[in-house]
């Protein structure tokens, strides 16, 4: 029997085609060839989904990368009548949507059902251990509707990592948090609070008690104790092999311990007053979801 377990999706968000790439502050990873061994690793532990959008690095990686995004501001009628067009002339293979409220996914699914239109068939959206605001209607607006959820910021961002502190307020420049970017501010926001150290605090302290890094613990947590199913993905980023590597290793091992879960738990009930919204407003973006025929 399958596990019901969610797959691995390759995150491609700070990867550049272009070794010349503007984008110092996204772009990590540089050039093909730098991106060839991040492929061959994520291959190796038998993963083949890329999740990739023309947004990314001003549109310098979805020209070789089977994943691409498009955009739209708002969910009217013509709209979507013009993505079931493309649609229809071949030009992708899923319709998704990221960051709509539970009920703008309601209104977008009986519009197309009603106009004979493509369906969405997945969503893309923020989730892990202290960020689970999906869980309370979107997650299961989904799964009445059909729909796959694959979740980006598996580890908050970094957060769960235990790389940050919150009393050291100096970031890399061009880091992920460096408030003079477009992406750091949009993750300080996110991310960079009290109550989410004070729980990374807490969460490693059990971790460490069980032998474990909070790395691993994080994503066990993900692939066995989220809410997550087979039908659902798990968007994965890396900013070298070695990290990678680390984070697909983990992925691979088994459910946590009785207390590591709990300890969990106990983070979201302190943070949770205080996190993040899945959904950015009724004209969030969504995506048209490009898949290579892989058996699905």
């Amino acid at each position: 029997m399958t596990p019901n377990i969610p797959r691995v999706i390759l995150g491609t968000m700070t990867f550049g085609l272009d070794s010349t790439s503007g984008q110092t502050s996204v772009v990590r990873v540089r050039g093909s060839a730098n991106v060839g061994p991040f492929l061959d690793t994520f291959h190796a532990h038998g993963h083949i989904e890329i999740d990739t959008a023309r947004i990314y690095c001003n549109g310098d990686t979805d020209c070789s990368l089977p994943i691409a995004y498009r955009s739209f501001e708002d969910c009217n009628q013509e709209t979507i009548k013009a993505i079931d067009d493309l649609y229809r002339e071949g030009l992708f293979e899923r319709f998704g949507l990221s960051n709509y409220s539970a009920w703008n996914v309601a209104q977008i699914y009986e519009l197309c059902k009603q106009n004979k239109f493509v369906l969405p068939t997945v969503y893309q959206g923020m989730y892990n251990p202290i960020a689970r605001s999906v869980t309370t209607e979107l997650l299961p607006c989904l799964k009445y509707y059909n729909i796959g959820f694959y979740a980006f910021n598996p580890i908050s961002g970094g957060m769960l990592s235990g790389k940050y502190k919150f009393a050291e307020d100096e970031v890399q420049e061009g880091g992920r948090y460096d408030p003079n970017t477009g992406f750091g501010k949009m993750f300080r926001d996110r991310y960079w609070t009290k109550t989410n150290f004070e729980a990374v605090q807490a969460l490693t302290k059990v971790a460490t008690e069980n032998n474990l890094s909070l790395l691993e613990a994080t994503l066990r947590w993900m692939r066995h104790h989220s809410s997550l199913t087979a039908k659902d993905g798990i968007i994965m980023g890396a900013s070298t092999v070695a990290q990678l590597e680390e984070s697909l290793t983990a992925l691979d091992k088994g459910p946590l311990s009785e207390a590591m879960l709990k300890a969990f738990d106990d983070a979201w009930e302190h943070v949770k007053a205080t996190t993040s919204w899945y959904f950015r407003g009724p004209d969030a973006p969504t995506f048209v979801h490009l898949l290579k025929n892989q058996g699905k």
